[in-house]
């Protein structure tokens, strides 16, 4: 089974990758680039209020105090599912191998008392069966 690493996934995105991408516009001043804030509750009709640095993982509204990861911003900008937005950031961010993690299936170990396998053991020799117990 596979999974997905949605956390580092976040943590490493490019925001400005993200915002090219999409095609929103911004303005830069300084070192900042400024956009409308993407949060749909709040109707922003200034782009001097969400910005966002260069090597920043998200955007941060001053007017609502809001910060906005990559994939919520793919997802109210687009109008796309969480997964759906995780995808598009993993081929916005180069298809990072680390995204799909197989699980690890854990061995199952159990225990037996010596008496029990003393048991087990002349059961199987009775059998035909060489054993030996380590």
């Amino acid at each position: 089974m596979e999974k997905n690493d949605f956390r580092r996934l976040k943590d490493e995105a490019d925001i400005e990758s993200v915002v090219d991408y999409l095609g929103l516009e911004t303005t830069r001043r300084g070192s900042a680039f400024f956009i409308l804030c993407p949060i749909p509750v709040h109707e922003d009709h200034k782009a001097t209020n969400c910005y966002f640095k260069a090597g920043w993982n998200n955007v941060y509204c001053k007017a609502c105090g809001k910060a906005t990861n990559a994939i919520d911003l793919i997802m109210y900008t687009l109008g796309c599912s969480y997964g759906e937005a995780a995808d598009i950031l993993w081929e916005i961010e180069g298809k990072p191998e680390w995204y799909y993690q197989k699980e690890k299936k854990q061995k199952k170990y159990f225990s037996l008392k010596k008496e029990e396998a003393e048991e087990i053991k002349e059961k199987l020799e009775a059998e035909g069966a060489k054993v030996t117990l380590k």
